[in-house]
């Protein structure tokens, strides 16, 4: 009888402190990769949310104020007896002519483009003058022919965006003025009382200078009232008179 078959070794046990550091080492690991993930994301979010601000920012428009206009500097004209101005220039639209002369005689002012072709003679009177006239002008050069016996001053203004008043409105002068802007669209109501012995005449001007209507234009004393439709926007009155006036304008 043979003599019997070897037996393998049995595998030695691990030992314990090995598997306890191999443990350590897996857990320290997996703790470390789960910082580092932690970290990129985090800068990505980062990113994420700087990138969108920047977006953000840069998407939203950006706050531009309107730019208040520029005035328009009146023109001094001034001078004695008969004269013809120095070329001036209008930008075009409604233009303000305000004079004053001391004179005796006939007093007139005539405006002529550059070519000399005459536009209008809106003064012309006997005496002694202050007052004011209302013109619309195309844009380009004018000159004035004055016709005095006596020194003169005139003043060449053209108002742009001037502030209109709401109505009610009264206005109360002297002679030839004018006076606004008011607002007003629709129908509006002109109550107005007049003590002279020439023309009473009342004109309604739009802010670019053209007439809107002359709801008013009678010889001597006045006292009453008339409606005139308007266009929305602003609007002055021309008033040739050569007396003292009232005029109410409000809504009917």
């Amino acid at each position: 009888m043979g003599a019997p078959a070897p037996q393998p070794a049995p595998a030695p046990a691990p030992k314990k402190g090995h598997a306890l550091r191999n443990l350590g080492i897996g857990c320290g690991g997996l703790l470390l990769l789960l910082i580092i993930i932690g970290i990129a994301s985090q800068g990505s979010n980062n990113s994420t949310n700087s990138n969108q601000a920047q977006t953000s920012q840069s998407s939203s428009p950006r706050g531009t104020p309107t730019p208040t206009p520029t005035p328009i500097p009146d023109i001094a004209l001034s001078g004695r007896g008969q004269t013809a101005t120095q070329a001036f220039p209008v930008v075009g639209g409604l233009t303000l002519f305000k004079a004053q002369c001391g004179c005796r005689g006939n007093f007139n002012v005539e405006i002529d483009d550059s070519n000399g072709q005459m536009k209008d003679i809106p003064i012309n009177v006997i005496g002694a003058y202050t007052g004011a006239v209302a013109e619309a002008l195309d844009a380009g050069r004018y000159i004035l022919k004055i016709g005095a016996d006596a020194a003169w001053t005139i003043t060449v203004s053209q108002p742009r965006h001037t502030p209109a008043a709401g109505l009610p409105q009264t206005y109360t002068a002297h002679g030839q003025q004018v006076v606004g802007p008011f607002s007003s669209s629709g129908a509006v109501r002109l109550a107005a009382q007049n003590k002279g012995s020439s023309n009473f005449v009342v004109e309604i001007r739009g802010d670019d200078g053209s007439q809107e209507d002359i709801p008013i234009n009678e010889i001597g004393n006045y006292n009453g009232s008339t409606l005139s439709g308007l266009s929305g926007g602003s609007h002055w009155l021309g008033i040739n008179s050569d007396g003292n006036w009232t005029i109410t304008v409000s809504k009917p």
